[in-house]
């Protein structure tokens, strides 16, 4: 079973991911955060740890990429950044903050059918559970 935290701003976005995870026989959606700071104290209280985050960029109080910064800094554990910002403005700075891999928020407008949206999701969250990180403390 794939543990996963998924933090987001959004209430409806949380939900909708929570929901395409949790449709998941492999994958455990162990709790939600609004915010970085929520999920660290999360991350931090939790006997468990997640095996992947799905972490958004954009947030007040502790914004996506610091709370990227602090988790691959105490906790390397896997995030999957979902974001409304382009791959382009932000995948510089996520890769050498240690993000795993950006896709794009999913965004229901009733035109796209909600399945296929969360099929990347769930994808990447798979792949991504395989992965190991190794930190190089030099």
């Amino acid at each position: 079973m794939i543990k996963t935290l998924v933090v987001d701003d959004s209430a409806v976005a949380r939900e909708m991911i929570s929901k395409i995870l949790s449709e998941d026989a492999e994958i455990n959606v162990m709790g939600t955060a609004s915010f970085g700071n929520e999920a660290i104290n999360f991350i931090n209280k939790s006997k468990e740890k997640p095996d992947i985050i799905i972490l958004d960029l954009k947030m007040p109080v502790m914004d996506g990429f610091e709370t990227l910064e602090y988790i691959m800094t105490y906790f390397p554990i896997p995030c999957l950044i979902v974001t409304a910002l382009s791959k382009e403005e932000v995948s510089v700075r996520v890769k050498n903050l240690g993000g795993a891999d950006i896709i794009q928020k999913p965004v229901y407008d009733g035109k796209e059918d909600i399945s296929k949206i969360g099929q990347e999701i769930v994808q990447k969250v798979k792949m991504l559970a395989k992965k190991n990180i190794t930190i190089d403390l030099d």
